[in-house]
């Protein structure tokens, strides 16, 4: 049979697709159809066989099917019975098939006419009847009234249909996610202005639809003009308020980064100069015990830091300060510590009540004298424990309140006053805001302590580990010297050991974690075992701590594979890993990755889960062939994904919501697949770069000549100026590498793989992390960050608070208003990368709209001033939030002058909206300048609207 599918060609072997083409006078392929009886309809290869089969099953009556393409548009089931119901064939079908792949008409035959040879002769097989079709053109399926009349209108254009029924979906129409908002943009346009993504979500056949619009067009026409005049007025109030609001110290700021980079650099300075190696030690000890010292010094009472504030006020600059400390000093080193009790201690240093026995394994806690946790509590990794909550033009700092016994899974968000009761479970990707009690009663938890000879083992690891890094440097000490011996000139000698430290590091993980951590076996584990210490801690220990030699492997190469593959993992061919970190954290005897997976930035593979009964629970994670995994979407084991599937960006993907069909959307927290039609991967604009005959060493030369040449320029700009002119030229080098890249990739809108991933961008992209790693923690939420971002291309306003360099992935495509706050984990993406195909488009947020944590604005989207994405917020990529909108990731609450909902994911349900709401309303009511705001609340609190769940992420 494979022979048969192989043909050589001048020596070349190609292989015989099936397909049947036309060949014109001058060379064009035109496609006519299949040699064989695949069919290919709306876009979707499909095999008539798998639905003949569906078919069959559904009935014993049933003694031969036959499924032929008619027309362009749709499928004919030809069954072969003496009796049978159609509307249960139908029903049948639509219970085991994909949407597209349901026959839209069923022809019972007696007989299915067969040739000479007794095969089904389809050349005789009768011409469908779709006037009897229960889908298309009876009596009930036309348009009853003129909006239903529009809605189809509007659903035929959008679907690509010439006749449809009000009562189909637009899954069985065959619309994809470009046809479901290009009919979301339509009807805005035509019918509703303030039509929601999530309407349509819920109502997706046009019957459906035109009821649910029915009454929100009649409030429409009933609005009055004095209700327009009120809407106008307050307008103008608000833009009143705006020129007395109060404005960001640029001074001070630049006081601020100036005393950040001498307490970070004197204590290694110190241990440079000194004669003695062990001053080295100091460096660490120096770093962590400066925050302790500044802490007591700014914050002496936490009365004191517990009450809303004035933006910019002393108050705040103070927090900021600490904030800032903790992330550039602490963030690395307290990296080896999480899961210890070393960690807890270190914490109540800084003021925080922490019981016995928690582990906790984040370290984004911006206020950690406002944290209070009780006994045996388990925090997972990534998870924000956010005190600060930021408004307009105040800030307020709050307590988070964690009781006993508590379980909160990997990247959870944690915001406001939260008072969470003992023995409360949150799955992954959570939002807790307010108080929050156990649903599940009073479980049985066993006591998560270590006992006394465990501590004592990880002391042990945790010495090991530094004996290792004293020893890497000496190495890498002994390298220099002999490179400037050979008269190589410093910067590029430093750049060499530099290197080397990198791979050797690299290769020290690789080996711990192949003799030492080793494989492990899945099932559940007490989260104080042995099994959990040694395979699971220190595999997270041995990883993060050699992180900043993971910059050697670019994104998308094939070395990660190869270095996977060697530690036990299961990849084919052809797949694509944009971050390698992530994905080494997984066990990797646990992970199976089949040919043409995609994995983007963020994706977080979970190595365990925590149960309700406190234990960890461990499996296989299977990614099917041409997966996609969004940015920031997060699988936990026990997760198998058939082949074509999309997981869209912040998107929970669960072991109960296995995906078993191909060709599928998955997108919420939980997932659950959506009535989307896939677009075929062959349709898709092919990389035609090809692959070189050695791609392991290859890539390594390449790698490996990318970084050495980025560390000699970075180098060389510190060698050969003064200290205080290095950083600017540093910054100035960056923009202009960057506007090169911008300048390369042209006016094009649309890149294949091969334009994307060049030795030129690798470069690039190394440069610009150089700076985010140097130059960007110490101007984080200042003025001089958004200058630097301004000098990126970007166009952003006054007054404008942004966590990091890299909470926009493309500068030179990003307008932002006046007054505009992100919080940590807040991204606007001005990029896709849908099957391979890189996609650019602008993203603007207009003035004083606030992003909390982990909300994501995708590419063509726009913020129209003052809108409240809360946390896990996805605004899809083109769509627009209109005016005064607040999202929640459990429901929608929004300005009186505006109904309009637009776009949203934000499956959570654990907030306590109600909670929240109060919360809000009594931190407003200390500040006079927010009554129009605390009105709102006022007016918004009875009406919650039901939040419309998942748009795609990454997909079309």
């Amino acid at each position: 049979l494979t022979k048969k599918a192989l043909v050589d060609i001048d020596g070349q072997v190609f292989y015989r697709t099936g397909d049947l083409v036309r060949l014109d006078n001058d060379g064009l392929l035109y496609y006519v159809g299949r040699k064989d009886h695949q069919i290919k309809l709306r876009g979707q290869r499909l095999e008539p066989g798998e639905i003949e089969r569906c078919v069959l099953e559904a009935s014993s009556l049933i003694t031969s099917c036959m499924v032929v393409k008619w027309g362009n548009d749709h499928l004919v089931a030809y069954v072969q019975s003496d009796e049978i119901n159609e509307k249960e064939l139908r029903k049948h079908c639509e219970s085991h098939l994909p949407s597209y792949m349901v026959p839209s008409v069923f022809t019972v035959l007696k007989q299915l006419p067969l040739n000479a040879n007794g095969k089904v002769d389809r050349q005789l097989l009768p011409i469908p009847n779709f006037s009897r079709s229960t889908t298309f053109n009876d009596e009930h399926c036309v348009p009853l009234t003129p909006l239903e009349e529009l809605l189809a209108a509007v659903f035929a254009r959008a679907f690509h249909v010439e006749t449809l029924s009000v009562n189909a979906s637009f899954g069985q129409l065959g619309g994809t996610s470009i046809d479901a908002i290009s009919a979301l943009s339509l009807i805005r346009q035509e019918v509703y202005p303030n039509m929601e993504i999530g309407l349509l979500l819920e109502n997706p056949s046009v019957r459906q639809l035109a009821r649910a619009l029915q009454p929100l067009l009649a409030g429409k026409q009933g609005e009055t003009e004095e209700e327009k005049e009120v809407q106008r007025a307050e307008t103008i109030t608000q833009l009143i308020k705006d020129q007395h609001r109060p404005a960001p110290s640029l001074f001070i700021e630049a006081v601020g980064i100036v005393f950040l980079i001498c307490q970070w650099l004197c204590p290694i300075l110190i241990a440079y100069y000194s004669s003695y190696r062990l001053t080295y030690l100091l460096v660490p000890v120096s770093h962590l015990l400066s925050y302790v010292v500044f802490r007591r010094l700014l914050f002496w009472s936490n009365e004191e830091s517990e009450r809303i504030d004035l933006l910019y006020s002393w108050r705040y600059y103070r927090w900021l300060f600490l904030e800032r400390l903790w992330s550039i000093n602490n963030s690395y080193w307290l990296q080896h510590l999480l899961g210890t009790s070393f960690y807890n201690s270190y914490l109540r240093l800084c003021g925080a009540r922490v019981g016995r026995g928690v582990q906790i394994y984040s370290t984004w806690i911006d206020a950690p004298w406002l944290l209070d946790v009780g006994e045996s509590t388990f925090i997972g990794n990534g998870t924000i424990v956010s005190s600060l909550l930021y408004h307009d033009q105040a800030y307020e700092l709050q307590p988070v309140s964690i009781g006993s016994h508590c379980s909160i899974g990997t990247r959870c968000v944690l915001y406001g006053e939260v008072k969470m009761q003992d023995y409360v479970h949150m799955e992954p990707m959570s939002v807790v805001t307010g108080c929050h009690s156990s649903t599940n009663g009073h479980a049985s938890i066993k006591d998560r302590s270590f006992a006394w000879h465990q501590t004592v083992y990880q002391l042990v690891c945790l010495l090991c580990l530094a004996s290792i890094h004293g020893t890497l440097l000496a190495l890498a000490s002994l390298v220099y010297g002999f490179f400037v011996t050979l008269w190589v000139p410093a910067p590029m000698a430093l750049a060499l050991s530099w290197l080397f430290w990198s791979i050797t590091g690299l290769s020290v993980v690789l080996l711990s974690l192949k003799f030492i951590v080793g494989p492990l076996a899945p099932g559940r584990y007490p989260i104080n075992c042995y099994s959990f210490l040694h395979k699971l801690w220190l595999r997270q220990l041995l990883i993060s701590s050699f992180h900043h030699s993971y910059e050697v492997l670019s994104s998308f190469n094939a070395i990660s594979n190869v270095l996977l593959r060697w530690l036990g993992a299961h990849i084919e061919h052809d797949v694509k890993l944009a971050e390698f970190q992530p994905v080494l954290q997984f066990p990797s005897n646990l992970l199976q990755i089949e040919r043409s997976a995609t994995t983007f930035a963020g994706v977080t593979l979970v190595p365990f889960e925590v149960t309700s009964v406190g234990d960890c629970y461990v499996d296989t994670i299977t990614l099917g062939s041409a997966t996609n995994l969004g940015n920031v979407c997060t699988l936990l084991p026990g997760v198998r994904l058939a082949p074509n599937t999309v997981v869209g960006n912040l998107t929970r993907v669960a072991e109960e919501a296995q995906c078993s069909v191909a060709n599928t959307v998955l997108l919420g927290i939980p997932s659950r697949p959506m009535p989307f039609v896939m677009p075929d991967p062959t349709t898709s604009t092919k990389d035609a770069s090809s692959s070189p005959a050695f791609p392991f060493l290859c890539a390594l030369i390449a790698n490996c000549s990318v970084f050495l040449f980025g560390k000699f320029i970075f180098i060389s700009t510190y060698s050969f100026l003064p200290t205080i002119i290095a950083p600017f030229a540093q910054v100035i080098v960056s923009c202009v590498a960057y506007h090169c890249l911008v300048a390369l990739m042209g006016t094009k809108s649309t890149l294949t793989y091969s334009e994307t991933i060049t030795h030129v961008h690798q470069f690039i992209s190394t440069t610009m992390s150089q700076l985010n790693v140097f130059v960007g923690p110490f101007l984080s939420q200042t003025q001089y960050l958004v200058f630097l971002l301004r000098a990126l291309g970007a166009r952003i306003g006054r007054d404008v608070i942004l966590p990091n360099l890299g909470c926009l992935t493309d500068p030179h495509l990003v307008t932002i208003g006046d007054h505009v706050r992100l919080h940590a984990g807040a991204s606007l993406q001005s990029h896709t990368f849908e099957q391979r195909l890189f996609k650019l488009a602008p993203v603007t947020v207009n003035h004083s709209s606030v992003l909390m944590s982990y909300s994501n604005v995708l590419a063509g989207s726009t913020l129209h001033g003052r809108n409240r994405l809360l946390p896990f917020t996805l605004v899809m990529k083109n769509d627009q939030l209109l005016l005064n909108t607040m999202k929640t990731e459990g429901g929608i609450y929004m300005d009186e002058s505006n109904a309009n909902d637009s776009l949203l994911i934000a499956s959570n349900k654990n907030v306590e909206q109600s909670t929240a709401v109060a919360a809000a309303e009594r931190s407003l009511q200390s500040v006079p300048f927010f009554s129009l705001v605390k009105d709102l609340f006022q007016l918004l609190a009875p009406k919650n609207i039901v939040c419309y769940i998942l748009v795609p992420g990454i997909s079309n």
